[in-house]
């Protein structure tokens, strides 16, 4: 139910309240006895906002009348409403009134955004289950097919060839389903975090090791093993190196021909004491078109129909090395690569 708050303002009397209606008592929690006879300067302790009131108060004297719609309205105790407000100049003998209705549409304002919301949730769900969908079936298409026709197979190096194929899929639908439920788990902060002090070389030796048979014959893999400074994290070791692997796997994934260059630096806050350790995977692969930077992150982003998505890597990455305490950036040029970096403060767990 829209509340409707009445008052009259006495212009030629210093701008003070005459009246002031039951919806206006209810909504601003101030009897009318403890109003009239005040001005906003008397009502409210933020003088700013007084002053607010009083410049909206002139020009609505100024032109005979002033309209406003879904704007906010601080009341005396500070809370913000979002009101529609009507304010019209009234001549009455020699003396000037301003009588101003605000309609509280709070409740309805709320409720139109939490719609939108549901909307937008129902949406995201839709693509959602539409893109896992797809996802899923890509390598489980590939296991059935394979899986009837091995046991055909000619000779070993046919079956072998078949069985490499089955394998691969299979793993990459495991990963799938063990993305799916991270993504659940991080989004309903059901998601534990095993912090303890550990030795980010340690961790970035494991990532490469992982992966350094998987990138394509015609790239290099360079991991600055040897310049890279002994630093200790304060962090969960298993999500660091889960965020490490699904940018690398990226850069493996979209990457032809050239390198991909991955390790770590020491920096400091401008102007403070503090410092942090900034991880990079940077590659020479297709590159992003600065067009999607905004979408980057989105569940199974695609760039056009001919290429793999990026599944859910990277809104994982983003996810967990934000709830780690870090963020997660890159820049990109269509043609040239892309370099992924995150950004951990180097904290102790004392």
């Amino acid at each position: 139910m829209v509340q409707v708050l009445g008052s009259i303002i006495n212009v030629s009397d210093n701008f003070k309240y005459v009246y002031f209606n039951s919806e206006a008592e209810h909504v601003m929690n101030r009897r009318a006895k403890d109003i009239l006879g005040k001005t906003d300067f008397d009502l409210f302790p933020d003088q700013t906002w007084a002053s607010e009131i009083r410049n909206k108060d002139l020009k609505a004297i100024a032109e005979g009348r002033l309209s406003e719609y879904a704007v906010n309205y601080k009341d005396p105790s500070g809370r913000i409403r979002i009101v529609n407000a009507l304010r019209t100049r009234v001549q009455s003998k020699n003396e000037v009134y301003l009588v101003a209705m605000l309609w509280d549409i709070t409740e309805q304002h709320n409720n139109e955004l939490e719609l939108i919301k549901a909307r937008e949730s129902d949406r995201l769900k839709t693509n959602f289950l539409a893109n896992v969908s797809h996802e899923i079936r890509t390598p489980l298409n590939a296991i059935i097919g394979f899986a009837s026709i091995v046991g055909d197979a000619h000779d070993e190096f046919e079956r072998n060839y078949y069985m490499n194929i089955i394998n691969e899929n299979s793993n990459q639908l495991l990963k799938l389903i063990d993305d799916i439920i991270d993504l659940s788990s991080l989004e309903v902060d059901k998601f534990e975090f095993k912090m303890r002090s550990v030795e980010l070389k340690d961790i970035c030796r494991s990532v490469y090791n992982m992966f350094s048979q998987k990138t394509k014959p015609e790239v290099s893999f360079i991991f600055d093993n040897n310049i890279l400074p002994s630093v200790f994290l304060y962090t969960d070791p298993k999500r660091l190196h889960q965020v490490l692997s699904n940018l690398i796997d990226n850069a493996v994934k979209f990457t032809i021909k050239g390198n991909i260059r991955f390790g770590y630096e020491i920096q400091s806050e401008e102007n403070t004491d503090k410092q942090f350790v900034r991880i990079y995977v940077e590659d020479t692969g297709i590159g992003i078109d600065k067009n999607y930077n905004h979408v980057l992150f989105d569940r199974f982003f695609k760039a056009d129909n001919f290429t793999q998505g990026f599944g859910l890597g990277l809104p994982i990455a983003k996810k967990l090395t934000e709830e780690m305490g870090g963020e997660l950036k890159f820049t990109s040029e269509i043609g040239c690569g892309s370099k992924f970096w995150i950004k951990i403060p180097i904290l102790s767990n004392s």
